[in-house]
């Protein structure tokens, strides 16, 4: 009972929190995306572009965490493999609406679709994100199925690995070609990327996980403690080599 209760209080915080995001995005559409952020010529950007290099951020270090794994052979980080490209799924889906968002209209992505400029990094990172998802989608598809280990789910993960390092990539190139501030932009900037991703992910996994137990089994399973310190140890390592950035 206590669990149920438990299981229903966690989706009415979803529940309330997509509801704030839907009347968000009816307000864009309706009063405007410069009314309703205040955007001008010396504030161009708004908290929805942060939002999308969060969330594409977020989803890029969870989908690393499941390459461990199928792609580099560490078998103890299996079982959560599969809840790891669900909320992939789930970040990168968010930073895309957030990315619509901030245009102001789903035409305007449909033109950024289909008017390619080869020699924009902006364009490459939504291509390969558009890949990276498409890859996750089918991933989860095969691992939903019970296909883990046949030829084409190994290829699917190191497609999946090599696709979401390029679009990483490719966002820590738009950030790290733009001349602002310093702390803004230089080629330090993938490098910081990949470390504040995989950080994210991780932080992403454990929250995740340890809401997924608390609400349907009550504790962390003992077969897969040892396995989340291993994942605390990692977070831990990763915070620092982060602070050196």
């Amino acid at each position: 009972m206590k669990e149920n209760k438990l299981y229903y209080g966690w989706l009415s915080v979803l529940g309330v929190f997509i509801v704030i995001g839907l009347i968000a995005i009816i307000r864009i559409f309706v009063e405007g995306h410069g009314a309703l952020f205040h955007t001008d010529d010396r504030v161009p950007w708004t908290l929805l572009l942060a939002a999308y290099v969060f969330f594409v951020l977020t989803s890029t270090g969870v989908t690393l965490v499941a390459s461990l794994p199928q792609v580099f052979g560490m078998k103890q980080f299996e079982p959560i493999a599969k809840r790891s490209i669900f909320i992939a799924i789930a970040a990168l889906i968010a930073g895309f609406i957030s990315m619509v968002m901030e245009l102001g209209s789903p035409f305007k992505m449909v033109y950024y679709m289909i008017s390619p400029n080869l020699a924009s990094p902006i364009w490459w990172m939504g291509l390969f994100y558009g890949l990276l998802l498409v890859f996750l989608l089918v991933k989860f598809y095969k691992m939903h199925i019970g296909d883990w280990h046949s030829k084409f789910s190994k290829f699917l993960a190191v497609g999946t690995f090599i696709i979401e390092i390029a679009a990483l990539s490719t966002l820590g190139l738009v950030f790290g070609l733009i001349e602002a501030r310093p702390t803004f932009f230089g080629e330090y900037i993938q490098v910081y990327f990949l470390f504040t991703a995989f950080l994210s992910g991780l932080a992403a996994v454990m929250i995740f996980s340890l809401v997924y137990f608390k609400v349907t089994l009550g504790k962390i399973p003992v077969e897969q403690e040892g396995l989340f310190n291993n994942i605390a140890k990692i977070f831990t390592a990763v915070i620092a080599i982060t602070f050196v950035f």
